[in-house]
């Protein structure tokens, strides 16, 4: 399957095709990579230290991004950019700074998020309805469609990975 690659570490592999092709990967915490389908193949941490790497198979066929005037990346440019996109995705990134606060915006699609940071949010709805959310680095969450603000509470940066399913 077709999969989206989150690495949380800094890591180094070796990756042995059943063809016997041999190639080197490395990545910093924090990197987004997508990895079509491919065949059988074995993986060797050839680093110094242990990594984790949050695997994404997607089932999904391809879909298309619908249009909304509140897509966090054209609303909200400053927190929100598109790492990559295709027929099955839309990755995004999204980064605030301490206390601050984004723009109104709409998630049409159904998402998963990798929290890169630790994280004290504060989410408000249109009718004013406010949860907090407190999200340790490596945490995943399932998200559907929403529409609404966030803002850092906390003291520190926080950074996350939202993954749009297309279909």
């Amino acid at each position: 399957m077709n999969r989206v690659l989150i690495y949380l570490d800094d890591g180094h592999m070796t990756l042995t095709h059943s063809g016997g092709t041999v190639e080197e990967l490395r990545w910093k915490a924090g990197d987004v990579r997508w990895s079509p389908a491919g065949g059988l193949h074995t993986s060797e941490n050839t680093g110094s230290t242990t990594y984790r790497i949050v695997e994404l198979e997607l089932k999904n066929g391809p879909g298309t991004l619908p249009s909304s005037p509140l897509d966090p990346v054209r609303v909200d440019p400053h927190h929100y950019n598109v790492e990559f996109e295709n027929p099955q995705v839309r990755v995004l990134r999204a980064r605030y700074g301490p206390h601050e606060a984004g723009a109104l915006h709409e998630h049409i699609l159904n998402r998963v998020t990798v929290f890169l940071t630790d994280q004290h949010l504060k989410v408000t709805t249109p009718d004013g309805n406010t949860v907090e959310l407190n999200g340790k680095a490596g945490d995943i969450r399932l998200g559907g469609p929403a529409r609404h603000q966030e803002k850092n509470e906390g003291p520190l940066p926080f950074e996350v990975i939202a993954v749009e399913l297309k279909r």
